[in-house]
């Protein structure tokens, strides 16, 4: 086997492992405050998030999910 072989190999099975890990580096405390926006439409397919976590949303904005995908909205303070 090449140098240059083994090198990819051992590099594709660190990033599987790295992959494979739990992911307890998170922040804990990241979720903001607030209810996300409910939403009752039935979606026929799901479009590509434009957010993961409360953390990547600016100012008091949550991530939810919300008309078929998940983005960056202004959350409810109540459930009334």
């Amino acid at each position: 086997m090449k140098h240059s072989s083994l090198f990819l190999l051992m590099v594709t099975v660190l990033l599987c492992l790295h992959l494979a890990q739990p992911r307890f580096l998170w922040r804990r405390g990241t979720e903001k405050s607030g209810y996300c926006p409910e939403f009752h439409l039935d979606c026929r397919f799901t479009l590509l998030p434009k957010c993961n976590h409360d953390r990547g949303c600016k100012e008091d904005r949550k991530c939810c999910f919300y008309y078929c995908r998940k983005q960056c909205v202004k959350p409810w303070w109540t459930l009334n």
